[in-house]
């Protein structure tokens, strides 16, 4: 039996080894190639011989362009299911890889594309780019972790690296020599009342995983600091410090065997760190008490910006650096005074000027509420900069395609000159490369005085006097005319050249003005 050959989205499955109309087609997978230490995509193709009604053989492939237009606009958007061709050989396990490209291509023979005949054979070329390997079936592996044996049920791991926060797999399980995608399922059984916020999930495959020991603890500092000790922590001890406004730089050793069972893989550390992060939500407490410990915890060190975080109590408002500083310069300046007088005159300064700024916000706003009033002014500043920034864009759009057709009709002068030279006489191949250097305007110099070149063997007759321009032919005497009235560069080249070729010292003249 043959192999078997099929693309699919799971819902859809075109067969490409014989379901009629089908016959057969030819096949083989190519291997993908290594660069820069990735394996890159493979594009291949399979021969597809069909047979039957034109209508049956139209709706085959129009079936298999579809999932393959389906598998590029799944690589452009990330939206619709996976397209997979299915391979088996020779009744073997059926793997398969995703298409991210694609197209159908018919035969070059016209008797393998004669759809008009009864029933007629074609062949097309169905063309794919996929993923560089090739996956099974989703299997469940075993897990062994600290003190658990190997098997299929759950193994319970712990968030202290000394007792156990690791789970192993036996490399004979996985079977392939590429890496292979893993769904891991974890399970919080604690209880509600604990909340995870962050796992760190670390590969150890490619070292010594028997051996390397994936920990440091933190009582191994080589100096600094106290240890003491407490059983929350892993290995039961903890080190503390005390900080200060001096910088002061603590070391570790990692052993040097640890560093070989590595085998020169990258390495990324954690560190579990306590007491500091409530040093520092004290201190924010102190200038915002809104801001718990519990508050500031669930932020989760994470960035706030403009009106989020207003939301979260980070911010008192959302205000411009313009806006800023024109209301810091019309603040009153608070001064030391002993009278009565005078604190009444900045109340009454303070009122007017909280006056005249309220008018001055409603007048450009229509809102009363003045926090209302700052709101809609930082919409409208916000939305004049989101204006400017397309307008921008727009812009430099247009230079764009400007430079662009510019560029296009540098092109087409440069290939009409080149034209007219070879049609007049004046190009020979051993010019190309000087010509390929010259300007459009200085190529039309070049062609303006340039003599017809005389090719070898061939003998000229001896240019006579110039004509007098009473007796040149109608054709350039309109062209001289024309330079006359409206000057030379509103001649073309063809125009030019004409005159040139009559009477140069006629044409030097025109060109001088």
């Amino acid at each position: 039996m043959g192999i078997s050959l099929s693309i699919t989205d799971g819902t859809t499955t075109v067969s490409l080894s014989g379901t009629s109309p089908v016959l057969g087609c030819t096949y083989f997978p190519q291997t993908s190639q290594q660069r820069n230490g990735e394996w890159q995509p493979v594009t291949e193709q399979a021969e597809v011989n069909l047979r039957g009604t034109a209508a049956t053989i139209r709706s085959t492939i129009a079936s298999i362009e579809q999932l393959l237009q389906a598998a590029i606009r799944r690589q452009q958007t990330g939206m619709g299911d996976r397209v997979y061709v299915t391979f088996a050989p020779l009744s073997e396990t059926a793997y398969r890889s995703e298409i991210t490209d694609g197209r159908v291509v018919w035969s070059t023979n016209p008797g393998l594309r004669r759809l008009g005949d009864t029933n007629p054979t074609v062949q097309v070329s169905v063309i794919w780019t996929r993923a560089p390997g090739w996956d099974g079936a989703l299997t469940q592996i075993q897990l062994s972790a600290n003190g658990q044996a190997a098997s299929t049920s759950a193994r319970t791991i712990t968030n202290n690296a000394a007792n156990g926060n690791w789970v192993q797999m036996a490399a004979d399980q996985v079977t392939g020599d590429m890496p292979t995608p893993l769904m891991l399922e974890l399970t919080n059984t604690t209880g509600g009342a604990q909340a995870y916020r962050k796992l760190f999930v670390n590969l150890n495959a490619y070292s010594d995983p028997a051996n390397l020991v994936h920990y440091l603890q933190a009582e191994a500092v080589v100096s600094g600091g106290s240890s003491s000790a407490d059983a929350t922590c892993s290995g039961g001890n903890k080190w503390s410090v005390t900080l200060s406004t001096t910088p002061t730089t603590y070391q570790w050793t990692l052993p040097a065997a640890d560093m070989q069972r590595t085998k020169g893989r990258r390495a990324r550390i954690t560190a579990r760190v306590r007491e500091l992060a409530a040093m520092f939500f004290g201190e924010v407490g102190t200038g915002r008490a809104a801001l718990s410990a519990d508050v500031l915890t669930a932020l989760d060190g994470g960035v706030r910006y403009g009106r989020a975080s207003l939301a979260a109590g980070l911010a008192d408002r959302v205000s411009s650096r313009a806006a800023l500083l024109a209301e810091l310069q019309a603040a009153p300046v608070a001064r030391a005074t002993t009278t009565g007088a005078s604190r009444a005159s900045a109340t009454a300064t303070r009122k007017t000027m909280n006056e005249d700024l309220t008018a001055a916000l409603t007048a450009a706003t229509g809102e009363t509420d003045i926090e209302k009033a700052v709101g809609l002014l930082i919409e409208k500043h916000a939305a004049y900069g989101r204006t400017v920034e397309a307008l921008t864009v727009d812009l430099g759009a247009a230079n764009t395609r400007a430079q662009a057709a510019e560029a296009r009709v540098a092109t087409i002068e440069r290939d009409a000159i080149m034209i007219s030279a070879k049609h007049d006489g004046q190009w020979a191949p051993s010019l190309d490369a000087l010509l390929s250097t010259l300007s459009v305007d200085q190529l039309r110099v070049w062609q303006a005085t340039a003599p017809r070149i005389v090719p070898q063997g061939e003998i000229q007759a001896p240019t006579g006097p110039s004509a007098p321009t009473g007796a040149m032919p109608a054709e350039v005497a309109t062209s001289v005319a024309k330079a006359r009235d409206n000057g030379w560069k509103s001649l073309s080249a063809r125009e030019k050249h004409a005159i040139t070729q009559h009477n140069p010292t006629l044409a030097a003249t025109l060109r001088a003005g």
